[in-house]
C-alpha cells in the first residue's frame, strides 16, 4: 500500500533581484506501508471469540486504558484495552466485541489483561471496536 499526502509545509527562501522573498511550498512525502504476510496456519492459531462486556472502568492514572470484565460463553475474564480516548466506559456495558481469547496474559499499568479485543484505528486516532450486527450471536462463538 502506498499513499501520497502533503504532511507538512516547508518554507523555502529564494532570491528575487536585490531582495530575498520567502516562498511557501508544499512538500509531499510518500509513505510505504508494508504488511507482513502470515500463513493460514498462523491465523488458525488465534482463538477469536465473541464476548459481551459486563463491566468497564478507566484504569487509574491512565487516560487511554479501560479495564473490561467480559463474558466469553461461560467464562469471565478481564481485558485491558487502550480505548479510553474514544469510548466512555459506561457506554460499553452490554456491547458485543471480538476478542483473541488465547493470548498469553499480560500486565498493563498493574492490571492483568487476559486477552485482546479487536479494534481499528483511524488516521486521526479514533478507535472503532470490531463487533457483530446480528442480535442472535451468542457469547463464545468462534469468529473466523
Amino acid at each position: 500500500l502506498s499513499s501520497s499526502n502533503p504532511v507538512f509545509q516547508a518554507l523555502a527562501a529564494s532570491s528575487a533581484g536585490a531582495g530575498k522573498a520567502q516562498q511557501l511550498r508544499s512538500c509531499t512525502v510518500t509513505r510505504e506501508v508494508t504488511l507482513k504476510e502470515v500463513t493460514i496456519d498462523d491465523v488458525m492459531k488465534l482463538d477469536l471469540r465473541l464476548a459481551t462486556i459486563l463491566e468497564a472502568e478507566r484504569v487509574r492514572k491512565s487516560e487511554k486504558l479501560v479495564k473490561l470484565r467480559i463474558r466469553i460463553g461461560s467464562l469471565e475474564r478481564h481485558i485491558v484495552a487502550g480505548i479510553g480516548a474514544s469510548y466512555d466506559p459506561t457506554n460499553l456495558i452490554g456491547r458485543k466485541i471480538v476478542v483473541v481469547a488465547n493470548l498469553k496474559p499480560a500486565r498493563l499499568m498493574g492490571e492483568e489483561s487476559q486477552g485482546m479485543l479487536l479494534a481499528a484505528n483511524s488516521p486521526d486516532g479514533v478507535v472503532t471496536l470490531v463487533t457483530v450486527i446480528e442480535d442472535n450471536a451468542k457469547d463464545g462463538e468462534i469468529g473466523r
